[in-house]
């Protein structure tokens, strides 16, 4: 009661996400998804399916693993949605869980491990533990890869690099006293810029972090997704 209580302060309502280990990415994909079809202008709406279209196509044509180009079969259907444009809720009326499960996710895991094995150096970082995994791509075999394979910070800097989302996460540990912690994770590139000026406060993304991400233009709300987290699991939320 006083997690929702810390959520509402912040957000309207939220969404549940089917408790898989594929959560994080369901949760990623509509809410991008929600943001994207609602698009009115029909011009924007269809520079933003050929934004998405250029960056899947760059990681197709850097994948040199032919057991991942079958997951680009369900690249289309995602495009098409976004070009053709949607209804309020007319997304949940598709049944959007099972057209995820056989087509979507499979390529949100595809372009997640391309990122990380195309920049290795990057995300070699992340590997803590050495004697579980001795290179990204072993860890990418065994946790990316499967359809079960949970997602952690690594997975998740990845998807928002390979796509250029912005992803906020209220993180919540379920420990005692209850807080929320926001995660800002940026797109790989971008973060690379903050790093050589951090002293930019004036960005669309330190203001979704001042002021909320309803403040900002419409274009950058479409790229933002914010999710809520708890121990092994994502749910979508939803900013007043």
């Amino acid at each position: 009661m006083i997690l929702t209580q810390l959520l509402s302060k912040k957000y309207g309502f939220f969404r549940r996400i089917p408790g898989d280990g594929s959560c994080f990415y369901r949760a990623f994909i509509f809410s991008y998804l929600e943001n994207a079809v609602e698009i009115k202008d029909e011009d924007k709406r269809k520079a933003e399916a050929a934004r998405l279209r250029q960056l899947v196509e760059k990681c197709l044509l850097a994948c040199h693993d032919e057991d991942l180009l079958p997951s680009f079969y369900g690249f289309e259907s995602v495009v098409n949605l976004i070009e053709q444009g949607l209804a309020a809720g007319e997304l949940c009326h598709m049944e959007m869980n099972e057209h995820v499960t056989s087509q979507i996710l499979p390529l949100l895991r595809s372009l997640t491990e391309i990122e990380i094995c195309t920049n290795e150096d990057h995300y070699d970082a992340f590997l803590i533990d050495r004697e579980v995994y001795e290179t990204v791509s072993e860890l990418c075999f065994c946790e990316v890869r499967p359809e079960n394979g949970e997602a952690n910070n690594m997975q998740i800097t990845a998807l928002a690099s390979a796509l250029g989302i912005h992803i906020i996460v209220e993180n919540h540990n379920g420990r005692s006293p209850v807080r929320l912690n926001p995660l800002h994770i940026y797109p790989r590139q971008e973060s690379e810029a903050q790093a050589l000026d951090s002293s930019d406060s004036t960005g669309p993304m330190a203001q979704a972090e001042h002021d909320g991400s309803r403040n900002l233009p419409l274009i950058e709300r479409t790229r933002l997704v914010t999710l809520s987290y708890r121990p092994g699991h994502y749910d979508i939320l939803y900013p007043k």
